[in-house]
């Protein structure tokens, strides 16, 4: 189902659309943020929407070590290049309901993108901005505070993002595994059933894989 009504209205608040359901924001930094809508129902419609901050070398990093030590049904996962794979839901941050969704209902297609659009400006825009850097992405990756909880992201992603990025500002592995330490739970679930490691290990792979030899 078409989102382009949405576009002119997010466009004004500095969404540009990159595919169909996928909007970026403008940020100046090393750090993206998307948008993701999806359009539900006909004659009753609603939509859902996700956002998300990431970095691409991160995440490509990140999505690789997940290949290597979890469920082998992780080898063949096809992620879009598009998408982050860390989201979190506008419906929870802004208490949409039923469903974390926001209801047409009488509205026109106009009246619809400009109440979705008003409510991204005002909760989820300061958001974005508060994201522009890599330590910045760090801090949002290491909350658990709400709408960052753990347990709305894959735990094993999640970590190696946190390794990959802490690396890079010179933390020690033994820095690393004491800001981990508390999710090592989220860690092992995201890992899958059949992981070749428990959490402690991955944590420790990882640490290996991001250092920076053995990133060159």
């Amino acid at each position: 189902m078409s989102t382009r009504f949405l576009d002119a209205s997010l466009s004004a608040f500095g969404y540009k659309r990159k595919k169909a359901g996928v909007y970026a924001f403008e940020v100046a930094g090393d750090c993206a943020h998307l948008l993701t809508v999806q359009l539900h129902g006909k004659a009753d419609r609603y939509l859902t929407a996700d956002f998300g901050f990431f970095n691409n070398d991160a995440e490509g990093f990140a999505l690789n070590e997940l290949r290597k030590y979890g469920d082998p049904v992780f080898k063949s996962w096809k992620h879009d290049p598009a998408l982050s794979v860390i989201r979190f839901s506008v419906g929870e941050v802004v208490g949409w309901g039923p469903g974390a969704a926001l209801w047409q209902r009488q509205l026109s297609d106009d009246d619809f993108a400009r109440l979705f659009a008003e409510t991204i400006k005002g909760r989820i825009v300061p958001l974005a901005k508060q994201v522009a850097s890599t330590d910045d992405l760090l801090r949002i990756l290491l909350s658990n505070d709400p709408p960052y909880k753990w347990v709305k992201s894959n735990g094993a992603i999640r970590a190696a993002e946190i390794i990959f990025l802490a690396s890079r500002q010179g933390m020690s592995g033994t820095e690393v595994r004491s800001l981990l330490e508390g999710y090592l739970k989220e860690v092992e679930i995201g890992l899958g059933t059949r992981r070749e490691l428990d959490a402690a290990k991955f944590i420790d792979a990882v640490i290996a894989d991001a250092s920076p030899s053995a990133l060159h």
